[in-house]
């Protein structure tokens, strides 16, 4: 890799900016401000726009970098100073994160995506394991790292940005501990459903295979010293920054191990279940609860849920989380019912829905009606409160749309 002077050159003024921006007195205030959420001790509903898809769109023509490699970087730090122009909580970083090179190998059965043509977000898998002599075929994955390709992609960046922003290595500051969506990729919907009912054995063994690989994988990543704290500005979850001075816990740079390895114990885990809407809460604490649990037992912290409705099996999910924090709240649950369940003992994290702020015609007045379904019940049972807006993927052109949304926010809170 080799950056031309012209790509040195936007890359450090992009970095200079990045680093003003993270230094600024109201960005260090959102973060004590989230912390104090995080802590269940809320000063006030806290608000964030997931605006990546759109931003990203909208910085296309402004990038100046020819090298891929480093137009992903630019896009990176443009999307960051763009982000600040909506006026929602968003704090400013000022580190540089790039993956570790992970290979891992396959299940020992094909497992692939078939997408259409043209433009479209949807995709079906071939669903490779259709019956026991399929599930016979699994095989234990490996996990491997190529630490000098890594580390030269560290040291070419820390290069390029002279030393304006920190670079670190990371597996990913989400660490996802959900087990039904790799089993619907193996198995399909159908098999899901039926299975729990005509193949219960098959159904149990593939979950525990998936439990057992997951949980190997993430020993491995601290085992290796490729995990990285999670507890400042990172997405640990759907949209949800991680921020908390309760992780890490005391043992980091101080273990026997070596100074500052960090363990799972000191990380959020984020874990859902949305293939599993439909399944009864008896039928889902029988066949996944016990082996989210088992997974997330490894990490300090957990946040549950996406889009699935939980309020029909909040309180099971509540008592066997023994590190549960934060519960996300999606437009399909009751809100109520969600508020006096989690009252001020968890961080209710509310998933707006998306199609009031889509396309061409934003609807504002319905927008406002669902955020008062929300703000009523949550002061009622003095929730600990965060408007996480997602998968708004269409605009109408309204570059300043989000910004409306955050001021609507601000003046409702």
């Amino acid at each position: 890799m080799k950056a031309n002077t012209n790509e040195i050159y936007v890359l450090t003024e992009l970095a200079k900016q990045v680093l003003e921006a993270s230094r600024r007195p109201e960005n260090e205030e959102k973060r004590r401000l989230w912390i104090a959420l995080r802590e269940l001790k809320a000063k006030r509903p806290m608000i964030l726009a997931e605006a990546e898809t759109v931003l990203w769109i909208a910085i296309q023509s402004e990038l100046k970098c020819e090298d891929e490699y480093l137009r992903g970087i630019e896009t990176n730090l443009r999307m960051r100073l763009e982000h600040q122009e909506i006026g929602d909580d968003f704090v400013m970083g000022s580190t540089l994160e790039i993956p570790w090179d992970i290979h891992i190998s396959s299940y020992g059965v094909p497992v692939s995506m078939v997408r259409p043509e043209g433009p479209s977000m949807g995709y079906v898998y071939n669903f490779p394991i259709q019956g026991e002599k399929d599930a016979g075929k699994l095989i234990k994955r490996e996990f491997t790292v190529d630490r000098e390709k890594s580390l030269k992609h560290k040291a070419f960046l820390e290069e390029v940005l002279g030393g304006i922003m920190e670079v670190s290595l990371t597996a990913g500051p989400c660490m996802h501990t959900g087990l039904t969506s790799p089993l619907f990729s193996l198995i399909g919907m159908e098999n899901m459903l039926f299975w729990m009912y005509d193949e219960p054995d098959l159904l149990n063994y593939l979950i525990s295979y998936l439990c057992d690989d997951k949980g190997r994988y993430f020993k491995w990543l601290e085992d290796e010293n490729l995990l990285a704290l999670n507890n400042d500005n990172h997405l640990v979850a759907s949209g949800s920054p991680g921020f908390t001075s309760e992780l890490p816990k005391a043992h980091v740079g101080n273990d026997k191990q070596g100074a500052g390895k960090v363990q799972l114990s000191d990380l959020w885990c984020f874990t859902e279940s949305q293939e599993t809407l439909e399944v009864s809460p008896e039928k889902y604490e029988e066949f996944v609860l016990p082996y989210l649990v088992r997974l997330s037992d490894l990490f300090g912290f957990t946040y549950y849920g996406c889009c699935e409705p939980v309020s029909d099996r909040l309180d099971k999910i509540k008592a066997a989380f023994g590190n549960l924090r934060s519960v996300s709240v999606s437009g399909w649950c009751d809100k109520e019912a969600a508020a006096e369940m989690l009252g001020d003992a968890y961080v209710y994290s509310n998933k707006p829905m998306p199609a009031y702020m889509s396309g061409t015609s934003p609807d504002w007045e319905g927008k406002k009606k669902e955020v008062e379904s929300v703000l009523n019940p949550a002061r009622k049972h003095n929730c600990q409160l965060e408007f996480i807006l997602r998968d708004v993927y269409d605009i109408g052109g309204d570059s300043k749309r989000f910004a409306k949304w955050a001021d609507m926010m601000r003046a409702m809170i």
